[in-house]
């Protein structure tokens, strides 16, 4: 058997140089080793470092064929770093203006990765779930934010609020709840997009102060029909004091409850 020590390097081609370049060097932080160009096959070639070791080459080429990311192609599937806090890792890359997946739980060895919510759904292995809740990027035909990050995180077109649902129906549990919160008016639409999918067994309308309109509906959905229940929740009973029920709700995840 031919003994391998470890993994040398990874080479990756880029569709752009310039910018692969400046995420690998300036937003991760790697070491170049060494750039070169090569005039003879017009293709640059950079070397990097990872805490010092030299681990990936980037390269430029004219016109290379692309690789979709979707439907899956062959050939390297993905290159992963690890870190030691993800959170932080997320936060940071958000700074930069650098998009990030959903986190994924890997199913078989329960090791958390990130991923979007449409390959977390293709995962037909899980079983189903009592309990899903979801703060979805909710913001429907509104002015997008020029922060890219921000846009990701709270816009979103019907499409992706109608798979939210179809696919929540294939893994609650008979007897599980969908829980969503959402701005009113698009608590609205996704009640008329349930219809026929799920049924609304709760809807809390939440207010900042008492006798105001609701600025969010939290919406509980099931697979059978129950009468559906209504409630409210305030959060503020003054000017930043928070109402008894707030803190009641949240006194054991806040210290200054």
């Amino acid at each position: 058997m031919l003994k391998i020590n470890q993994i040398h390097h990874v080479a990756i081609i880029c569709s752009d140089y310039e910018k692969s370049k400046h995420f690998y060097t300036d937003v991760m932080g790697f070491e170049v080793e060494a750039e070169v160009f090569r005039e003879f096959r017009n293709s640059w070639k950079l070397d990097l470092k990872v805490n010092g070791q030299y681990q990936i080459e980037l390269f430029s080429f004219p016109d290379p064929t692309p690789r979709p990311s979707r439907p899956e192609a062959a050939g390297l599937r993905h290159l992963a770093f690890a870190v030691s806090d993800l959170q932080e890792a997320i936060l940071f890359l958000s700074t930069k203006n650098v998009e990030t997946e959903p986190v994924r739980i890997d199913e078989f060895t329960g090791k958390i990765y990130p991923s979007s919510i449409q390959d977390f759904w293709l995962q037909k292995q899980h079983q189903p779930y009592d309990l899903i809740v979801s703060n979805p990027p909710f913001y429907l035909d509104t002015l997008t934010s020029p922060q890219k990050n921000k846009t990701l995180a709270k816009h979103t077109e019907p499409d992706f609020l109608e798979n939210l649902l179809t696919n929540a129906v294939d893994f609650l549990s008979a007897k599980g709840n969908f829980i969503l919160i959402l701005p009113v008016k698009t608590a609205l639409v996704v009640q008329k997009m349930a219809d026929g999918k799920l049924f609304l067994n709760q809807e809390i309308s939440v207010s900042s102060f008492k006798n105001e309109m609701p600025h969010r509906r939290i919406l509980s959905f099931g697979l059978n029909q129950t009468k559906t229940e209504h409630a409210s929740f305030t959060i503020y009973k003054s000017e930043k004091v928070y109402s008894d029920e707030y803190q009641n709700l949240l006194k054991n995840f806040l210290t200054i409850f």
